[in-house]
């Protein structure tokens, strides 16, 4: 957003704003997609098709807590 709001849409232009524009993202941010990515390359070293059940539970399960393990978990068949 910040990028497109700030460039003037030239190559030259692009390449002023960028810089400006990954300072404006927390560090947050850039951990939480890091880790993300993370798990997709896992997914993918596992052979789990894009796009699946399986997929989409390996990569955008959270869990509420970092103590506990989420009641639906404890009970995998």
């Amino acid at each position: 957003m910040y990028a497109r709001a700030h460039c003037n849409y030239t190559f030259p232009g692009l390449v002023r704003v960028v810089p400006e524009a990954l300072e404006h993202v927390s560090h947050q941010l850039i951990f939480k997609y890091y880790q993300r990515t993370l798990r997709m390359m896992d997914a993918y070293r596992n052979n789990i098709v894009y796009g699946s059940e399986d997929f989409k539970r390996h990569v955008f399960t959270r869990y509420s807590s970092h103590r506990r393990i989420p009641e639906s978990q404890l009970h995998v068949s």
